[in-house]
């Protein structure tokens, strides 16, 4: 579950919304994918939470509101970067009480202002719930990342890797579990850095032993692959046609 908090004071959390319209999420309108939080907590929904005051564009933020799963105005207290506090107690809110969110959830926080990487670089070094992810959303090259990792995330490769056995102790569960991370880790890593289909089967044959799971997992992650890199070379192209 990828939970997104959209600073939408700020031109890059205006500009993921943009984004956000025009993107294909596996096939679907990335809309789509969110639902209210009651719904969404099996995992295979995002959830969007808007922050938003009389600084930010009035024209058509009612229809935006409703998208969003939670929305949030700012309340005037005088002080300067006042929504920006708010969004981090926020965010300090849903992490503590963890109230029944998948545990491998991803928090982005959406915004330009750079400061929000000292509320990220905190939770990364003092959050004790397993599998938590923190991460600052600044450009365009980001929301799709994170987009095309959500995507991944919904293939459920955790399963395709690890089954539990009733008759292991814990101790043994808890080794083959961390092998099962590290592994996860290692192909996310080489479907980010490999350049074409052929680099990522050598990677991931790389990783996996087992000659069936490596076809499965090649497989089922090798359509998103595909679309990532023509969505790379749109975003070349429209780089290029800009100078």
């Amino acid at each position: 579950m990828a939970v997104y908090l959209i600073d939408y004071e700020n031109p890059v959390g205006q500009e993921f919304i943009r984004f956000a319209d025009t993107y294909k999420f596996a096939s679907e309108s990335f809309w789509i994918t969110v639902k209210h939080y009651e719904l969404s907590r099996g995992g295979e929904h995002n959830k969007v939470v808007l922050f938003y005051s009389q600084c930010s564009p009035q024209s058509g933020l009612a229809a935006i509101k409703k998208k969003c799963s939670e929305h949030y105005e700012y309340i005037p207290n005088g002080i300067r970067n006042g929504l920006d506090f708010q969004l981090s107690t926020y965010l300090g809110s849903q992490v503590h009480g963890n109230t029944g969110m998948p545990e491998d959830s991803r928090f982005y926080i959406v915004s330009g202002d750079k400061g929000f990487g000292s509320v990220v670089h905190f939770w990364e070094k003092n959050c004790n719930f397993c599998g938590l992810s923190f991460e600052l959303l600044s450009s365009v090259d980001d929301f799709r990342r994170a987009f095309i990792t959500s995507e991944l995330d919904l293939l459920n490769i955790r399963s395709m890797l690890y089954t539990p056995d009733l008759n292991e102790d814990l101790e043994t569960a808890g080794k083959r579990q961390d092998n099962v991370d590290a592994k996860m880790l290692d192909i996310y890593l080489a479907f980010f850095e490999s350049t074409d289909n052929i680099s990522l089967h050598i990677r991931i044959r790389q990783i996996i032993r087992n000659n069936a799971e490596c076809k499965e997992i090649y497989r089922s992650i090798r359509p998103i692959f595909n679309r990532r890199t023509k969505l790379k070379q749109v975003a070349n192209n429209e780089k290029s046609s800009s100078k």
